[in-house]
């Protein structure tokens, strides 16, 4: 009997051998390669099995294995074997896209897949469960995991010429861009956010102002035509600028969920805050013709308002038609009011305006800018102001107004014309040119220019005469020459007096009437004045011969 022999048969060294062997090769097999992922496309479009590769930042960490349609029926999902050591970078916020040649608003991306092809982009998520079915992104996320920055929410009431991609300017410098948008939830407004990159977001707080800079914006208002343009960018894409009111160094945090509104324009947002949560209502009775929504109310150069709304036009007596301009004032930037009266209801705000017209404050349109036409809404004080009585209409306390200053002119020129209206300009002509007609006939009367010659020479012929006397008579003839001198003086004035009324026929042009009773008149008083002068021509005569009669009288 042998004994029973120990230890393990050399026969079975080869297949334990083999089977270490095997093992190695599966262990170096895993090793060597990554996980496989699974991620779910909308199509194919540009993604070959066995070609397209996965690349971050440009690395390349993998490969497409197998493309077949989704269990679903829509869509395709593509089987994809990544490098070792990725794992744990594969989470429920990694994200997939297709990197292609793509042209947007804000410029062309992609251009490299012209010559290698399309690939798929990956974006390495931090934290959250591990995953290994993802669902690809129709676009390329505009923020990866490796920016730094913060994201930031408007509000605005339209979009305006915003997009993704849009860029966000702090000092005219490029430091975000738009990340996306959507309607709120009432439809009322829209919702957009904007990324800004670090360490630029360390300056925004929630005093930070946010304006639209999309395209050429040229806007015609109270203070003039303003064309602002923020770059050329913005002209094709819009964006959006930012600038804060406080220094770098005192920025404080913007708390979770603030919501910054989207200003219009830069003007717009430096702008002083108006509440305008308290509505009033003002009549006007002229025209209101350039005057907008959103117009401003002034206190002395303050807005202290807007305009919310024109109403239609009332009638309220025969020939008599008001306006009424519903308004959104903040009270509390005028003088005369206080914070308790007003937030308690309209009836207290019915008692301020009370206060506010008695010290004679009224509204007036005024125009603010001559070649827009634009007008605005002043409140000011006129102590002279007629009492009025404040009333409420439509539930609105009534602000008393009073009538522009261009609309006063236009008043007056008006009722000057509606007088002239009734004088009869025609016949005053008539009168004026037969006035006319009758002084030339009367200036140029040839009697007339005769009688004025004779009164001439006997001037002449008294002088003469009262010098001849004067020569002869010596001493005894002083009170003679003096007679004469004064008779001298007498003629003269009588001449100055023929060139006044020769002047003054002259001018009754106005005043003379068309029967020419007035100038018989004249011609009768020149025709006694002519025998005056023959009279005293007679004289002098006789003087000459008998100067002694100036002694002793005519004998």
């Amino acid at each position: 009997m042998h004994a029973a022999r120990r230890g393990i048969s050399p026969i079975w060294v080869v297949p334990i051998a083999a089977l270490i062997a095997s093992a190695w090769l599966v262990y170096q097999a895993v090793i060597r390669h990554g996980p496989t992922i699974l991620i779910h496309f909308e199509n194919a479009e540009g993604i070959e099995a066995g070609k397209t590769r996965l690349k971050y930042l440009s690395v390349d960490l993998g490969k497409v294995t197998r493309i077949h349609f989704a269990a679903t029926g829509t869509g395709v999902e593509v089987e994809a074997e990544l490098a070792p050591g990725t794992e744990s970078r594969l989470t429920e916020t990694t994200r997939f896209w297709v990197v292609r040649p793509r042209l947007e608003a804000t410029g062309v991306s992609g251009l490299g897949t012209l010559f290698s092809g399309a690939y798929i982009g990956m974006d390495p998520g931090e934290g959250g469960k591990a995953r290994r079915k993802f669902r690809a992104l129709e676009d390329p996320p505009r923020i990866l995991s490796h920016q730094s920055g913060s994201i930031f929410s408007l509000w605005s009431p339209d979009l305006h010429s915003l997009s993704i991609g849009s860029p966000v300017y702090f000092r005219r410098i490029q430091v975000g861009s738009v990340v996306g948008y959507e309607l709120s939830e009432d439809h009322t407004q829209v919702l957009i956010e904007i990324f800004v990159e670090s360490p630029h977001d360390t300056f925004v707080d929630p005093g930070s102002r946010f304006w639209s800079v999309s395209g050429l914006q040229v806007e015609a208002s109270a203070q003039g035509i303003q064309v602002d343009l923020e770059s050329l960018v913005s002209l094709a894409t819009g964006g959006i600028a930012f600038d804060v009111p406080e220094s770098p160094g005192s920025a404080r945090p913007v708390p979770e969920g603030h919501l910054f509104p989207l200003h219009r324009n830069r003007r717009q947002s430096e702008q002083q805050a108006v509440v305008g949560t308290y509505p009033f209502l003002i009549h006007f009775n002229e025209s209101v013709r350039g005057l907008n929504r959103d117009a401003a109310v002034e206190f002395r150069g303050l807005q202290v308002g807007t305009v919310r709304e024109i109403l239609p036009a009332r009638s309220i007596g025969p020939g008599e038609v008001r306006i009424g301009v519903l308004i959104g004032l903040d009270p509390g930037l005028l003088p005369y009011s206080t914070d308790s009266e007003l937030t308690i209801g309209w009836e207290r705000r019915l008692e301020w305006v009370g206060r506010l017209a008695a010290s004679g404050a009224r509204a007036q349109l005024k125009t603010g800018n001559l070649l827009t036409g634009q007008k605005y809404v002043d409140i000011d004080v006129y102590p002279n102001a007629a009492p009025v009585e404040v009333v409420a209409d439509m539930g609105y306390p009534v602000i008393p107004s009073i009538s522009g200053s261009l609309q006063g002119i236009t008043d007056s020129v008006a009722s000057i014309l509606s007088r002239l209206e009734s004088v009869d300009i025609a016949a005053i002509g008539r009168n004026i040119n037969a006035a006319a007609r009758g002084a030339s006939e009367l200036a140029n009367d040839a009697g007339l220019r005769e009688t004025l010659a004779h009164l001439n020479a006997s001037s002449r012929q008294l002088d003469t005469l009262l010098a001849t006397v004067n020569g002869r008579a010596g001493p005894v003839l002083d009170n003679a020459t003096r007679a004469s001198a004064d008779l001298s003086i007498l003629v003269r004035d009588a001449s100055a007096a023929m060139r006044q009324m020769e002047a003054t026929l002259q001018s009754l042009e106005g005043s003379t009437s068309a029967d020419g009773r007035m100038g018989n008149e004249v011609m009768k008083a020149m025709r006694e004045l002519s025998a005056a002068a023959r009279a005293i021509r007679a004289m002098a005569e006789y003087l000459e011969r008998h100067p002694e009669a100036l002694i002793s009288g005519k004998k």
